[in-house]
């Protein structure tokens, strides 16, 4: 027994996937089959989400450890400035407003951190294909990149991958930036 495959797509719009596939699997004769992207590559579907899952799992920890630095940093600063906060009750400032001031401070610091990283991050996320393109380059002037094409390609034909796609989500985006202030300032 021999398989035949027929790839086709399918561009309406108003219909999605499965109304698509059951149409067409009652147009078939019944020795026929038919699958859709999902069914042909759930491994690859799977593994894809997986890696989504791991890399958010080591995102949420890196803004932890962030999160952890600000507080230290900001307990560091209570600590040296002992003799200053002294001054500031002998004149009669009130615990209250110089608890304000630090957390001030705090809010100071994680708005620029967060600031700082978002913007960051949506630069390199905007620009990832020119960074690996300008990297190979780099890589290609070094006479030990090993390629006589002029240098390693990150982005091949080969690995199914001609340039990495970017899509950015802005309510999630926007979502990571105040959960990371919030938590810093927490």
């Amino acid at each position: 027994s021999s398989k035949t495959f027929i790839g086709g797509s399918f561009t309406d719009p108003t219909a999605g996937p499965d109304q698509t596939l059951g149409s067409l699997a009652e147009a078939l004769p019944q020795t026929w089959m038919a699958y859709d992207w999902r069914e042909l590559n759930r491994y690859l579907l799977g593994n894809l989400e997986s890696t989504r899952s791991i890399l958010l799992f080591v995102m949420a920890l890196i803004i932890l450890v962030a999160v952890f630095n600000v507080m230290t940093s900001l307990i560091m600063l209570t600590l040296e400035r002992q003799r200053e906060i002294g001054i500031l009750k002998c004149t009669g400032t009130s615990p209250g407003d110089i608890t304000f001031s630090f957390i001030l401070a705090g809010m100071m610091a994680s708005g620029a951190g967060t600031l700082a990283g978002l913007g960051g991050g949506l630069l390199v996320s905007r620009f990832i294909n020119e960074i690996i393109a300008g990297t190979e380059f780099l890589l290609g002037l070094f006479p030990w990149s090993g390629s006589s094409s002029g240098g390693p390609k990150l982005l091949d034909e080969g690995y199914y991958l001609q340039y990495i796609p970017i899509a950015i989500r802005w309510k999630f985006t926007f979502f990571i930036g105040m959960a990371t202030f919030l938590l810093s300032v927490a």
